[in-house]
């Protein structure tokens, strides 16, 4: 029997055993599906479930942490992906992991704004968050290109969009602008000591259709959401890289040779 088989068997039988109360046992055989096929986020999840009643909460948060990284940026799995990323928060919550928590809970709410209980949680979790200094732009040598502001970021993808999330906290709504390009996204923002701060995202790993991607200030964060032009092309950076435009030029002189009779 395969690998994956024999986990999916201990799988079931776990669930048998959680429906039965049978919860160590159950635990057990969750960890074995695991061993078995350790790429399944469900298996993590259904265990960190256990892990929770068995009141193992730190177990259990690091499972949905797992949990969520497996599911992930896959399109049929996104009720698991939700799922795991609310449970995370909520347990990362009551060990007071604040800032793990709150990263979790607002990937959450992107995916479920509606949702009452994460967003319920969130509104708790965010005052108790790390804060965030005002990013300060490095001395920039004579002649050179001004260097971007250091400043907190993360991004993820669904089929349709990267989301970027840029980290300050206490932006005013009108303090905010973002420009979309066809391949670059550029934001600007004005801080509370008059400052002014520029971040270039240029060029972008892929097109984006500006005039369909949107943002929104929040109250720890700037959040970007990218439409792409290539629905469900999977970015592996949000910028080009060196290796990108390598691949870039080669494939562009092997259509040019083509042409050549």
């Amino acid at each position: 029997m395969s690998n994956k088989k024999t986990g999916n068997v201990l799988f079931q039988q776990a669930n048998e055993a959680y429906f039965d109360d049978e919860f160590e046992q159950s635990e057990s055989l969750y960890t074995q599906a695991i061993a078995a096929d350790s790429t399944v986020g469900d298996y993590y999840l259904k265990r960190a479930q256990v892990r929770s009643k068995l009141g193992n909460t730190s177990g259990a948060s690091s499972d949905a942490r797992k949990a969520s990284d497996l599911t992930a940026n896959k399109s049929d799995q996104l009720r698991q992906y939700f799922k795991a990323l609310y449970l995370h928060g909520k347990w990362a919550f009551e060990l007071k992991q604040y800032d793990e928590a709150a990263e979790s809970l607002r990937k959450a709410a992107t995916i479920n704004p509606s949702h009452e209980e994460v967003k319920a949680l969130l509104e708790k979790t965010e005052p108790l968050t790390t804060p965030v200094p005002e990013p300060q732009a490095e001395p920039e040598a004579e002649g050179a290109e001004p260097a971007r502001p250091k400043v907190r970021h993360e991004w993820y993808q669904t089929d349709d969009f990267v989301i970027l999330e840029v980290f300050i906290k206490r932006v005013q709504k009108d303090a905010a602008a973002v420009e979309f390009g066809e391949r670059a996204v550029s934001l600007s923002v004005k801080m509370a000591t008059g400052s002014e701060n520029n971040y270039d995202f240029d060029p972008l790993q892929h097109n984006i259709v500006a005039s369909e991607s949107t943002f929104e200030v929040l109250s720890t964060k700037i959040e970007i959401r990218l439409k792409k032009a290539q629905p469900g092309v999977k970015w592996s950076h949000l910028e080009q890289t060196d290796e990108d435009q390598a691949t870039k030029s080669l494939s562009q002189l092997g259509s040019s040779r083509k042409g050549v009779s």
